[in-house]
């Protein structure tokens, strides 16, 4: 989507006016995002309040290292499509215990393919700062 903006302005030269006019045009994306608090789980799912994806995509779950940083597979797999998402539940392949910390991450579906194939074929979002977005919560 782009956006316009219009600068006018008018120039005075020796007693006579005259209008110039420029047009610049401004790129506008809504960057990726995601809202989920720390929670107890639900059956065997988490839920995020929110999230959304500028291009279809996926949500996916992180459990954490002992340095408090996202590790190995991911653990649940939530796939979406371009926009804004509310309550959406992630299913995970494994338990996590109260008071483990886990990551949420956002990809791109790069490479259009079924199936979520994070780093060959589906590209993590990048933000503003050139890193991979991603954020936290903790299972109560």
């Amino acid at each position: 989507m782009l956006r316009k903006s219009f600068i006018a302005a008018l120039v005075g030269v020796t007693g006579s006016v005259g209008a110039a006019v420029a047009t610049t045009e401004i790129p506008t994306q809504t960057p990726p995002s995601a809202l989920a608090f720390d929670q107890k789980l639900s059956g065997n799912s988490i839920g995020m309040s929110y999230v959304y994806l500028p291009e279809d995509g996926y949500a996916a779950i992180y459990r954490s290292d002992k340095n408090g940083r996202p590790t190995g597979a991911a653990i649940g797999v939530s796939a979406l499509t371009a926009g804004a998402h509310r309550d959406v539940k992630v299913e995970l392949k494994e338990t996590p215990k109260a008071g483990e910390r886990l990551w949420v991450s956002l990809y791109k579906d790069s490479d259009k393919k079924p199936g979520f194939d994070p780093g060959k074929g589906d590209q993590a979002f990048w933000t503003k700062d050139n890193k991979p977005w991603e954020g936290q919560l903790e299972i109560k």
